[in-house]
């Protein structure tokens, strides 16, 4: 394997469990909101647009960001869906 190749890798991984320690947090704050718009927005959603909506709900953007990670939206908005908080269609 070259430098290179096990930069990326790190890189990857550490990413990953970025994206793995705040998707649960992202969980939490959407289940204590009151927002019921969002919480019916994201019950109608296809599971393609569901990690969209969620990132543009402010839920994904963690304290002392200014931007949403896409990627923790996504592992998010999956959480959701196969939890009970939001309904199945």
């Amino acid at each position: 394997m070259t430098g290179g190749t096990s930069a990326r890798n790190s890189a990857a991984a550490s990413h990953e469990a970025v994206v793995a320690a705040l998707a649960p947090i992202c969980v939490e704050r959407f289940r204590t909101q009151g927002d019921a718009v969002v919480r019916t927005a994201l019950v109608k959603a296809s599971s393609w647009e569901r990690g969209s909506l969620i990132e543009k709900s402010g839920f994904a953007t963690m304290p002392g960001s200014t931007t949403a990670d896409s990627d923790v939206a996504r592992a998010c908005a999956d959480i959701l869906a196969t939890s009970d908080v939001v309904p199945k269609r």
